[in-house]
């Protein structure tokens, strides 16, 4: 499926469409890097917790719980964005698209069950958490491997793209299922996996929004 259709001469997408897919892309570059600000920020704020053991969702307890539900807005609202962009440009809501929709609506849902921290008991709002958070990462992962963008990005940089997400993908399920690597590197695991994929996004916007 390619994400592309339409970009150049499309038959499907209006001019207007298309004006509006880039202005959504451009939004999306832009609160994708504000994103990746609070991120950053959250890790300075919150030097109690181990960036290498503690898990990403552990930001959003206690005192910096504010902060990160901000942050998991944006990363929201950025992503849908993308999703109107791929649209506007002349694609019809493809399996991917739906199932990256889905991840969408799933990261949503998740703000509202904060994480039990890590070391401590299981709550049901952990629980919660936990399961949400698994539907997410695989639903992004699936579609962020499996979408075309041809041939707006190059077919070499699409391919190194897919490759880190699942690179970052597999080594965090690896430290999720693993006793050694859960025990002493989840967080770390994690905080890659959570780099790799808001990038993928970041490029796929700006290569929208220029196209």
């Amino acid at each position: 499926m390619s994400c592309a259709g339409g970009i150049s001469g499309s038959r499907t997408a209006s001019t207007t469409d298309t004006v509006l897919a880039t202005v959504a892309a451009v939004l999306a570059a832009c609160l994708i890097v504000i994103r990746f600000s609070f991120f950053l920020h959250l890790h300075l704020v919150r030097r109690d917790l181990s960036p290498v053991r503690n898990t990403v969702s552990d930001l959003g307890t206690g005192r910096s719980r504010r902060e990160f539900t901000v942050m998991g807005a944006l990363t929201a609202v950025a992503y849908v964005l993308v999703l109107l962009a791929c649209q506007g440009q002349g694609t019809g809501p493809g399996v991917q698209l739906v199932i990256l929709a889905a991840a969408i609506a799933d990261m949503v849902v998740m703000l509202g069950f904060p994480t039990d921290l890590t070391g401590t008991g299981r709550t049901r709002s952990g629980r919660i958490h936990l399961i949400l958070a698994v539907v997410q990462f695989t639903g992004i992962f699936v579609a962020t491997v499996n979408l075309d963008f041809t041939p707006v990005l190059p077919a070499g940089l699409q391919e190194a793209m897919r490759w880190a997400v699942r690179v970052s993908f597999h080594v965090f399920v690896a430290a999720l299922i693993l006793p050694k690597l859960r025990r002493r590197w989840p967080g770390l695991a994690e905080r890659v996996f959570l780099v790799v994929t808001p990038l993928w996004f970041l490029v796929v916007a700006v290569a929208l929004g220029v196209a």
